[in-house]
């Protein structure tokens, strides 16, 4: 039994998918056990130039008190339109995390 492709989400990964094998998308469906009408309906419903977008992951950034008076960065890191003062001591995860969230953006 075929299932139905029940949101937008999974509409276009299938789609994606479908796209990404070279197969149509009614002879992927059957092939993976998704019903044919259902990702016809979806493919009529969506746009053809819509990008399948991921899911966007947000993470927390909480400042940490300074553990000594810190007058001056050694590094400066830039990131598209940011910029971040790096001083030697750094956290490299903490800024590892910080650089990620801003190319997400």
């Amino acid at each position: 039994m075929s299932r139905r492709i029940d949101n937008e989400l999974d509409a276009r990964l299938c789609l994606s998918a479908a796209r990404a094998s070279g197969l149509s998308a009614i002879t992927w469906a059957r092939a993976n056990g998704v019903h044919s009408q259902s990702i016809t309906a979806w493919r009529r419903r969506l746009s053809p130039g819509d990008a399948v977008r991921e899911p966007v992951q947000l993470i927390e950034l909480v400042p940490r008190a300074p553990t000594q008076t810190r007058t001056t960065a050694n590094l400066l890191v830039r990131v598209g339109d940011a910029s971040i003062e790096v001083p030697d001591d750094f956290d490299e995860p903490h800024l590892v995390r910080v650089v990620r969230a801003l190319r997400a953006c």
